[in-house]
């Protein structure tokens, strides 16, 4: 499960699935409040993406510094 929030794609998949269930709302307040989630989960997919990036950074210079 962990690896699963660690990627972007996630965050961005239940991001969709909860705008397509806020479409489905007929009051007013419950769309704005799934969509105000859906607009959490694409920010922890922004925050898992930097993550990555910034694995995978630290991983190559960790790398070139062992090599050399």
């Amino acid at each position: 499960m962990l690896k699963d929030i660690e990627d972007p794609r996630y965050w961005l998949q239940r991001a969709e699935d909860f705008r397509v269930m806020a479409e489905r709302m007929n009051d007013e307040r419950a769309r704005q409040a799934l969509l105000s989630v859906a607009d959490s989960y694409d920010r922890f997919a922004k925050s898992a993406a930097v993550g990555s990036l910034y694995e995978l950074a630290v991983s190559r210079v960790t790398d070139k510094t062992k090599v050399g």
